[in-house]
């Protein structure tokens, strides 16, 4: 039963981190001044640095880090068919959770039924999957 727990625990941490860095990445790309962009040298450099001195973008790399930690960890206890698709289904039901709350997009109807549909397809592959 431990083990059970710890590998909740553990997939819980990866979807947590990587779903937070991705709205962290919302937030500071949000911020950035790329209307001007152009495919340059001077344009690339222009971009770097207003990507590293933006404290949101750089929380989300520290949280994407830390969610790639946990899910190598992860790796070497559990399968990946099974981690990936909790993974995915946690991701995309967190993000578009958070994105609606936290950063105030929109959530229609379609897209609820998009992520139960998901996540019911992810059930049926594993009640229907062999141990």
């Amino acid at each position: 039963m431990g083990n059970i727990i710890q590998n909740a625990l553990l997939i819980g941490m990866l979807i947590l981190f990587g779903s937070a860095g991705h709205l962290c990445f919302k937030k500071g790309a949000s911020m950035l001044n790329l209307g001007t962009f152009r495919f340059s040298v001077s344009g690339i450099i222009s971009m770097f640095l207003q990507v590293v001195r933006n404290g949101w973008l750089m929380a989300g790399v520290v949280l994407m880090a830390l969610g790639f930690m946990f899910y190598v960890i992860a790796l070497t206890r559990l399968r990946l068919n099974l981690v990936y698709p909790i993974f995915v289904t946690g991701g995309i039901t967190l993000v578009t959770l958070g994105s609606f709350f936290i950063l105030k997009e929109p959530l229609h109807l379609a897209q609820v039924l998009g992520m139960l549909l998901i996540v019911w397809g992810i059930f049926l592959l594993f009640a229907f999957s062999r141990a």
